[in-house]
């Protein structure tokens, strides 16, 4: 429904799965690198799980699924519906490709952070860099220039100030 609810493993227990009522959007499991995710139809409303059961060998096994709105098949008819699933590495390009086409939210699979919306774009350009430079170190190294040049203002003001305070600490001294 328009946001990212984040489940933790702790959360889920076997005596009480995570469930959550949506329009569209995904679901799925993720790590620092990885990312499985069930991405249903965008305009149907979902139930969705996240289920925790410990098998025999006292193993934990998880578990996210979805039920969907009920469908009418009539004598002699047909119907169809479709799911789709990734699994893969979370690279950003490709991420972006599925929030492109409509998936709510898939890009921030990846954990840019509280300042998402400046953290990503700097990423963005960092990988640009690198793309013209062929090395992340002199991509780094330039965007860090960019980034100390578009403050310089700010920063030779502060240095203006400082060495006003400078000639005026003899002076409170005395």
């Amino acid at each position: 429904d328009g946001g990212l609810q984040e489940v933790k493993y702790p959360s889920i227990t076997p005596e009480k799965p995570a469930e959550f009522n949506s329009s569209g959007g995904w679901l799925g499991f993720t790590d620092k690198y990885w990312l499985t995710a069930l991405i249903p139809p965008q305009n149907d409303a979902i139930k969705a799980q996240f289920r925790h059961a410990i098998d025999a060998n006292k193993v934990d096994r998880y578990q996210a699924d979805y039920t969907g709105a009920a469908v009418t098949v009539p004598a002699g008819g047909t119907a169809a519906t479709s799911t789709r699933f990734f699994a893969g590495a979370k690279e950003v390009n490709l991420l972006d490709q599925y929030a492109d086409s409509g998936i709510s939210r898939f890009d921030r699979a990846i954990d840019f952070g509280w300042f998402y919306f400046l953290t990503k774009p700097i990423f963005l350009v960092l990988v640009f860099f690198h793309s013209l430079l062929g090395n992340f170190g002199l991509a780094i190294l330039l965007l860090t220039f960019l980034i100390k040049l578009a403050f310089f203002p700010l920063a030779n003001k502060s240095y203006a100030a400082m060495s006003k305070m400078k000639l005026l600490q003899p002076e409170m001294a005395k």
